[in-house]
């Protein structure tokens, strides 16, 4: 689901998977809900503009369609630091997470404007500069999934994920597709060097060679 971030200068493959695994995989709660159909694009997202932790309450873009008692996905999408000591595309070296990857469930207990705050404090650490979001989620029973279930893609700031929060027997009559739909890749470099793979370590071959 997830491909490298544009605003990534590398790729972090650990990092990567566990955002994977998170993003690919069904999550089921134990909650009140109510018996549907679902299909196409279950979820709303909502850039996280500032935080306040220990207050417990966000900034978003654009709080409507928000409501007291919602439910909501927090998580964020980006931050991660590695080494650049050495290069290597497939083991990297993250040398601090910054909050990235983090992700819990809240509700909302006031709205005022754009501000939302919460009914109990967050449990993870965030950082906002790493691209956060809300997700705002139904609570569901007994969910039956009648047509393709797929998200927002990512832009740079929200979506590429597909969070079904359900309780009781969850039945697929189809599928959840979101291929593609994550972190966008990076664009690649053409040299205007004759032979830049000798003087640097970041660039790409415009036609690579068969």
């Amino acid at each position: 689901v997830f491909k490298k971030a544009e605003s990534f200068p590398y790729f972090y493959p650990d990092f990567a998977l566990k955002i994977f695994l998170f993003i690919s995989a069904l999550l089921l709660f134990i909650a009140p809900g109510i018996s549907q159909n679902i299909s196409g694009n279950i979820n709303s997202y909502y850039q996280v503009t500032s935080l306040n932790q220990s207050q417990t309450k966000v900034i978003v873009n654009n709080a409507a369609g928000l409501n007291v008692d919602d439910s909501v996905l927090i998580i964020q999408m980006q931050g991660a630091e590695i080494s650049t000591s050495t290069i290597d595309t497939v083991n990297v070296n993250v040398t601090n997470y910054n909050g990235a990857g983090s992700w819990e469930i809240a509700e909302i207990c006031a709205i005022n404007g754009d501000e939302l705050i919460f009914k109990k404090e967050l449990r993870n650490q965030y950082d906002d500069n790493g691209k956060m979001q809300i997700i705002k989620i139904d609570v569901l029973n007994n969910a039956t999934i009648t047509g393709t279930v797929t998200c927002q893609p990512w832009d740079g700031f929200t979506g590429g994920i597909v969070f079904i929060y359900n309780t009781g027997t969850l039945t697929f009559n189809a599928d959840i597709a979101i291929s593609g739909f994550g972190f966008r890749g990076g664009v690649a470099f053409q040299s205007l060097l004759p032979c830049p793979f000798t003087s640097t370590v970041d660039a790409y071959a415009s036609m690579p060679t068969p």
